[in-house]
Formats: structure tokens, sequence, C-alpha cells
């Protein structure tokens, strides 16, 4: 239900709380803007895990495939997966989709909300893609920051080295995300 924190008045319907009767499960997915497929050591051998699949695919619904990747938690690698996804799912399943990561720690997990969040909004027949893309900058929780929130009392120099991989490029993106001027680069190696 954390979802709902980002996407107030979104209905999300789970099937480990909300399937009333098994036999129904088809009808609730064709139901469904989209289907969100959570990959974990089991979803590939249960037999309504499955069905969920084959059913979305059959109404050609949007998948959000979210992967769980904590072994303690019942994960495997995406590979693991693919590898285990029966012939007739496998090109509607991983064919264009990239799989969201599931954090556990709070602040990760809430990044791979607002992802979720961004699939489903995409998802949303309605929507057009750059309403989309102007949504899904908006999707916070109540009380995080943003970078127009933050603010430096003085300038700052960010020393970058060449031996730091993709040091510059973050330096670059954290430049052009601030609206101030109170940063300049300098590389560490002159």
């Amino acid at each position: 239900r954390q979802m709902q924190l980002c996407l107030p008045g979104v209905q999300i319907f789970l099937d480990v709380d909300d399937l009333v009767d098994i036999g129904n499960l088809e009808a609730y997915i064709d139901e469904s803007a989209a289907v969100l497929l959570f990959l974990s050591k089991g979803y590939m051998h249960s037999r309504n895990c499955l069905r969920e699949a084959r059913a979305a695919m059959a109404s050609d619904k949007p998948l959000v495939l979210v992967h769980e990747a904590d072994p303690q938690k019942g994960g495997l690698p995406v590979a693991e997966i693919r590898a285990q996804c029966p012939d007739d799912l496998l090109d509607f399943v991983f064919d264009g989709q990239q799989a969201i990561q599931w954090h556990r720690l709070a602040q990760y997990q809430r990044l791979s909300l607002k992802k979720i969040a961004e699939h489903m909004l995409q998802a949303c027949p309605s929507t057009h893609p750059l309403e989309v893309n102007a949504r899904s900058e908006g999707l916070r929780f109540k009380g995080e920051l943003t970078c127009a929130d933050l603010a430096l009392a003085r300038h700052v120099t960010l020393l970058v080295s060449a031996h730091n991989a993709g040091a510059d490029e973050l330096a670059t993106e954290l430049i052009t995300a601030t609206t101030d001027e109170l940063f300049s680069v300098v590389s560490a190696d002159d």
C-alpha cells in the first residue's frame, strides 16, 4: 500500500490481500491497467503466477517487472529467472522490459516505488507520454527533499579525479541539476 503514498487515489489490487476467488484471477487481470510481476525465486514455478502472466499476455496488459535481488528474500539473478520462464511467456515478459530492482532499505525502497509508479503512469491508457514525464518528475513522498529544496551557503569546489570512474559525469549532473552557480569543478589530477 506504500504505492498509494506516492500516487494518492490510485486503486491497487494486490492478489495476496484482495483476491477473493482464485477462479476469478483472469478477470482481475483483465480489469487492471497494468500488471506488476514480482520476479523472485518461485515466480516461474507458481501455477497461479504463470496464470497471472498468461492472462496479462492474453489481454495485452503492460507489465511492470520488479526484481527481488536479495537471496535472503528469495532473490535470484534476472538471467536465472529468465531461464526458468516458460517459452510461451519469454518474449512477452522479458523483451523490451527492464526490471526495477526492489530495495528493502527505506530510502532506496522509495526510489523503487517511484520507478514503479512511473511505469504505472505510462500504462494508463489516457495519459500522453509528455504528461507522464511531467507527472513522474513530481513523484515524491511527503517530507522528501528535492534538488530545488537544497541550497548552499557558499561556493563549493568539486575535486574530480580521472582515476575515479564516473566522477566527472556525476559532477556535471550535479551542476546541471542546481539552479545556482555555487559549484565549480577542478581536476584533482592537475
